[in-house]
């Protein structure tokens, strides 16, 4: 999460190249919803899970607080919780809100509507606006008990008092060594929260235990589960560091996550993957995230032809002052492609993430929208 961001909100995690990103509106873990009809053939068994979104900032302007609690009417009971409350880790294991007072307003006026409806998650993350995720903070305050228990102690009162389905943890960036210590903070809260709220950890996509570089390391899969905590992996921003321009997500390396996972002893029900409902456009000096309804605007404006890989993902070509752009992206055709070549290993997930939610192609979500039985 922390190397790009969008306006005052679009950023994006979790890839091969070790790119992170800035999150913050998370839905519960909870039963699975009710099956029924979905928008593609082959689609259905990943679309009936339990469904989590993120927005793109965890102190929402106006228009986006009101988007998202439009899309979660529009869900109904597919949509089983939402949350725009978040909190930074600071030293010491203390939390504090993020944002201004303003923002803060904001945040305040949208959690007594998500209270109102019976939902909310809180949402803590090692993020700093002027670093990113700062690893190397988060992993002291681990490591030290006092500190972590401190934590604990703040996060059950603030679930207590917020009334949370559920406490989401985004700890990115962090040292390997760091694992044991995320490990035994997730179980001491897990022990002390009430069984039908839920420990979520946000956790890098990889294939191997230690990848290299900084952050993968410190989430071990299989103790994660283990503690109790439901890993939702970061499975996007796939295209994202030294590599050519490409799309956000590919099945296969999906796939090659699930997989790994479940070989780490991640039970099905622990087990969530991402999905990526924004894009990037990808210039000569690096990549800046997009919304789908900038980069369909974008090609409009251009006269750039709209072009499908064979993974059905959106991109097109544009050029600009400084050199040849290329834009992917993400839709409502992409997203149903990926639920239906996902199929294989369906079984194999508990719940879809859908991260970019804000201003993103409305027909994303159809797969998701069950008719009620």
């Amino acid at each position: 999460m922390r190397a790009l961001v969008l306006a005052a909100a679009l950023a994006a995690s979790s890839c091969r190249s070790g790119e992170d990103r800035g999150v913050t509106l998370a839905i519960r873990s909870g039963p699975s919803a009710p099956r029924g009809a979905t928008a593609e053939p082959g689609a259905a068994t990943l679309a009936e899970k339990r469904l989590h979104l993120w927005t793109t900032a965890c102190e929402p302007t106006a228009a986006e607080a009101q988007a998202a609690l439009a899309t979660a009417k529009q869900l109904g009971h597919a949509l089983r919780s939402i949350g725009l409350v978040c909190y930074s880790l600071g030293e010491a294991g203390l939390l504090r809100a993020t944002g201004d007072d303003a923002t803060s307003r904001s945040r305040s006026a949208l959690a007594a509507a998500i209270r109102r409806r019976g939902v909310g998650t809180a949402l803590v993350l090692n993020n700093t606006d002027a670093q990113g995720f700062d690893g190397a903070r988060a992993s002291r305050v681990l490591a030290s008990v006092s500190a972590r228990t401190r934590l604990v102690d703040r996060l059950v009162a603030l679930q207590a008092s917020e009334r949370h389905v559920a406490i989401e943890l985004d700890l990115e960036s962090m040292p390997t060594a760091a694992a044991p210590d995320l490990v035994a903070m997730v179980s001491a809260l897990r022990l002390r929260l009430p069984s039908d709220v839920a420990v979520v950890v946000d956790a890098h996509a990889k294939t191997v235990d230690d990848p290299g570089w900084q952050g993968p390391g410190a989430h071990d899969y299989g103790a994660l589960a283990r503690a109790g905590a439901i890993v939702r992996v970061m499975t996007y921003d796939y295209s994202i560091g030294p590599v050519p321009p490409g799309p956000t997500t590919r099945a296969g390396w999906i796939r090659d996550v699930v997989r790994y996972a479940r070989s780490r002893g991640v039970p099905v029900d622990r087990l969530e993957i991402g999905l990526p409902a924004y894009g990037y456009d990808f210039a000569p000096a690096g990549a800046a995230p997009v919304r789908w309804r900038e980069a369909t605007a974008l090609a409009a404006r251009e006269g750039s032809p709209l072009l499908r890989d064979d993974g059905g993902a959106p991109h097109f070509a544009y050029q600009a002052s400084d050199g040849l752009h290329e834009v992917w992206f993400d839709d409502g055709q992409s997203i149903a492609r990926l639920l239906s070549d996902l199929r294989d290993v369906s079984d194999e997930i508990g719940g879809v993430a859908i991260w970019g939610a804000y201003e993103a192609d409305p027909a994303v979500f159809e797969p998701f929208a069950h008719p009620a039985r």
